[in-house]
C-alpha cells in the first residue's frame, strides 16, 4: 500500500524583497516541477521524513515499525488545474487505519513546514533563484490524501 500526501505551493519571485511576486505562469511551473529530482536528492543530508514522524508516543512507534523506511518531498505539476504541488509518499505492507493516515499526514504537514521538507526547500530555492516555492502554510485537513 502506497499513501501519497499531496498539498499546494505558492511560488513567488524574489521571496522577501520589496518586489516579490506570486508566480502562476504554467511554463516556469513546470520547469520548477522538472527540478523535483534535484530537490529529491537534497534529502541525502537531512533524511526521510519518517525518521522524524515520532512523537514519543507508543502509538507512533508502533505505526512506524508498520511503514518502510522513506517519505521524501517531490514537486507535482498537475496540468488540469495548472498548479504546482508538493507530494510526500510512504509505503506500507499492510493496510493503515484512518487514525494512521491521520496522524502521518499531521506529522508530514509538520516536516514541510519547519523540519526536513522546509530544510532542503531552503537550499533548494537557492539554486531555483529567482523563484522560491512556498509549502509552509498547511493544516493536515487540507492535505489530499491518495492510497494506492
Amino acid at each position: 500500500m502506497r499513501i501519497v500526501l499531496r498539498g499546494t505551493t505558492e511560488v513567488v519571485k524574489n521571496h522577501l524583497e520589496d518586489d516579490e511576486e506570486q508566480v502562476t505562469s504554467p511554463d516556469i511551473l513546470q520547469m520548477l516541477a522538472l527540478r523535483s529530482a534535484e530537490l529529491e536528492s537534497m534529502y541525502d543530508n537531512h533524511g526521510a521524513f519518517s525518521q522524524y514522524c515520532d512523537d514519543g508516543s507508543e502509538f507512533a512507534t508502533t505505526l512506524l515499525k508498520r511503514i518502510k523506511f522513506g517519505g521524501w518531498v517531490r514537486l507535482v505539476y498537475d496540468e488540469l488545474s495548472q498548479k504546482l504541488f508538493v507530494e510526500t509518499e510512504y509505503e506500507s505492507n499492510e493496510a493503515l487505519t484512518e487514525a494512521e493516515i491521520q496522524f502521518l499526514a499531521k506529522e508530514t504537514v509538520g516536516q514541510w513546514s519547519d523540519g526536513a521538507g522546509a530544510a532542503a526547500m531552503d537550499i533548494f530555492g537557492e539554486t531555483i533563484e529567482p523563484y522560491y516555492i512556498e509549502i509552509d502554510e498547511y493544516d493536515a485537513e487540507n492535505v489530499k490524501v491518495t492510497i494506492v
